[in-house]
C-alpha cells in the first residue's frame, strides 16, 4: 500500500506510469485527501490543467480525494475509469477552469460529490457511467456553473441532488439505465435558470422535486416514471398462496392488492402533477394524477378508500377510457333488460324472448329519463311488461339501474373531457 506522498509522485510521473501500477494491483485504497492540486497543473491546449483524464484506478479498493484543493486550474477527469471501490470527492473546491468528467466510468460503489463547491466554470458528466451504487451530490454548490449530465448512463441504486444549489442551466438530457433506479431526488434543490430532465425508458421510480425552489419552467413531457410495488400481507396473499403457490417472495397478488415501497412516492407525483398543470400539458398532468392515486394506495389510505380507487379504475381507467363506461352502459342496459323480462306480469301472454324487446326499451328509457322521448317510450313498454300494477322491488331495481347510469354517463363525459381536452 502506497503512501499519500507515493500516490503524488506517481500521478506526477503520467498515465502511463500510473495505469501500469493500477493494472498490475487488484485492491489498493487511493488517498489523495487535503491535497492542493492548484500548484501541481500542466499546459494543456493552452491552459494550466490538472490532468486525471484517461487514468485507471485499481479494479476494487477506494479513492479519496476529499477536501481537496483544486484552484483555478481547468480539472481533466475525462475517460478516467475507476474501480468497484468507493469514490470520494466530499468538500472538494473546484475553481473557474472547468470540470470535466466526460465519459468517465464510475464502478459499483458509491460516489460521493457532497458539499462541493464549483465556482464559474461549465460542470460536465456528459455520457458518464455510474455503477449501481449510492451516488451523492447533496449541498453540492453550482454557484455560477453550467452542469452537464446529458447522456449519462446510470446503472441503478441511487442517486441525490438534495439541497443543491444550480445558479446557471442545468441539463439532465438523454439520461440512461434508469428503469432499475430505486431514488432520483432533487428534494430542497434550488434551479435559477433553466432546468431540462429527459431520459429513455420509464424510471423505476418518481423523479423527486419535493421543495424545490425552480425560478424557470421545467419540461416535462419526457418523464414517464413508475414506482416499486410490494405486496399487502392479507388473507388475499395467504389464500393465494396456499391454493395457486404464488406470488412468490413479496409480489403483489393481485395488481390492485399492492402498495408502493416508499411512501413519500405520492407526494413525488403530486409534485409533477403541479409542474405539469403549471405547464399546461394536460396528459401529463393527468398521468401523474394516476400515479398519485396508486401509489398512495395503502400507504395511509383505508380499505375503503382503496375499494373506491380499484372500482374507479375499473369503471373508466381513472378518467382516461371512454370505451369502458361505454361497455358498462350497454351492459348494464341488456342486463336490466333481462331482469326486467323476467320480472313481467304480462307472462300469459309474453313470452321471455318476446319480453326482451319491451324490456330493453324500458332499461333504456329509465337510463335516459331526463329525455322527454324517453318517458313515452318507458310508459308504453311498462304497460306492456307490467301492465297497470308495477311491482315494487320493480322501483327499488329502475332507481338503483339510474343512479348506475348517472354514474356512468358522467365517467363517459370525464373519458371524452380527458381525450380532447387542449
Amino acid at each position: 500500500m502506497l503512501t499519500k506522498p507515493e500516490y503524488l509522485e506517481l500521478w506526477r510521473k503520467g498515465s502511463i506510469a500510473w495505469n501500469e501500477w493500477a493494472d498490475s494491483t487488484d485492491r489498493a485504497i487511493v488517498d489523495f485527501c487535503e491535497v492542493d492540486f492548484s500548484n501541481e497543473t500542466k499546459e494543456m491546449l493552452g491552459r494550466p490543467t490538472i490532468d486525471f483524464s484517461q487514468y485507471r484506478f485499481p479494479k476494487s479498493g477506494d479513492v479519496y480525494f476529499t477536501d481537496a484543493e483544486f484552484g483555478e486550474a481547468f480539472v481533466n477527469f475525462r475517460k478516467t475509469v475507476f474501480g468497484k471501490g468507493r469514490v470520494h470527492f466530499l468538500n472538494c473546491r473546484f475553481g473557474s477552469g472547468g470540470v470535466v468528467f466526460d465519459t468517465t466510468v464510475f464502478g459499483d460503489g458509491d460516489v460521493n460529490f457532497e458539499s462541493c463547491l464549483f465556482d464559474q466554470a461549465l460542470v460536465t458528466f456528459e455520457n458518464a457511467k455510474f455503477g449501481d451504487g449510492h451516488h451523492k451530490f447533496t449541498d453540492a454548490r453550482f454557484k455560477d456553473s453550467a452542469v452537464n449530465f446529458s447522456g449519462a448512463n446510470f446503472m441503478g441504486g441511487k442517486i441525490e441532488f438534495k439541497h443543491c444549489q444550480f445558479g446557471e442551466k442545468a441539463m439532465f438530457q438523454s439520461l440512461y439505465g434508469l428503469e432499475t433506479m430505486e431514488r432520483f431526488s432533487f428534494e430542497g434543490a434550488s434551479f435559477e435558470k433553466l432546468f431540462t430532465f429527459s431520459h429513455a425508458g420509464e424510471m423505476g421510480c418518481p423523479l423527486d422535486l419535493r421543495r424545490t425552489s425552480i425560478k424557470h419552467d421545467v419540461v416535462v413531457h419526457d418523464i414517464r416514471c413508475t414506482y416499486e410495488k410490494v405486496g399487502r400481507t392479507s388473507w388475499q396473499t395467504y389464500a393465494s398462496r396456499f391454493l395457486f403457490g404464488w406470488p412468490r417472495g413479496d409480489q403483489p397478488t393481485w395488481p390492485w392488492h399492492a402498495k408502493a415501497s416508499n411512501g413519500d412516492d405520492s407526494q413525488c407525483f403530486r409534485k409533477l402533477k403541479e409542474l405539469a398543470v403549471k405547464n399546461r400539458n394536460h396528459a401529463k398532468a393527468l398521468e401523474f394524477h394516476i400515479r398519485e392515486i396508486q401509489s398512495a394506495r395503502g400507504n395511509g389510505t383505508t380499505r375503503l378508500q382503496d375499494l373506491g380507487q380499484f372500482l374507479y379504475w375499473l369503471s373508466c381507467d381513472y378518467g382516461r377510457s371512454v370505451k369502458r363506461p361505454l361497455g358498462w352502459l350497454v351492459a348494464l342496459a341488456t342486463g336490466f333488460a333481462g331482469i326486467f323480462a323476467a320480472i313481467r306480469r304480462g307472462g300469459e301472454t309474453l313470452s321471455f324472448w318476446e319480453s326482451l324487446g319491451p324490456g330493453l326499451t324500458y332499461s333504456i328509457s329509465n337510463m335516459l329519463a331526463f329525455i322527454p322521448t324517453g318517458r313515452s317510450a318507458m310508459a308504453q313498454s311498462q304497460d306492456a311488461l307490467f301492465g297497470n300494477t308495477v311491482p315494487y322491488e320493480v322501483f327499488a331495481l329502475s332507481g338503483f339501474q339510474t343512479v348506475l347510469a348517472v354514474i356512468l354517463l358522467f365517467l363517459l363525459g370525464l373519458g371524452l373531457r380527458n381525450m380532447y381536452r387542449v
